[in-house]
């Protein structure tokens, strides 16, 4: 028998709900932006977002790291997780 599957807590609900309405509210406004600004817009937030995703980091280090084992250093590892 599979094992029961809990509803979302009210603060996953919530965040979400958050995103939904962020997402549609970009889908709306960045279109009429010059392209100069989107690209600026673009750029801080995947900065923004760089910073607070130390989990995702971590995994685009270990996976270079092994697919790329004896050919990046840890310097130009660390440099190639940053650019992307």
């Amino acid at each position: 028998m599979p094992a029961p599957v809990s509803a979302p807590s009210l603060l996953l609900r919530a965040r979400r709900r958050v995103e939904y309405w962020l997402l549609r509210a970009a889908e709306e406004i960045i279109p009429r932006m010059p392209l100069e600004v989107a690209r600026w817009l673009a750029h801080g937030l995947g900065t923004v977002a760089w910073a607070f995703d130390g989990r995702g980091r971590h995994v685009i280090s270990e996976n270079l790291r092994v697919a790329l084992s004896g050919e990046l250093d840890e310097v130009a590892r660390k440099k190639l997780v940053r650019e992307n």
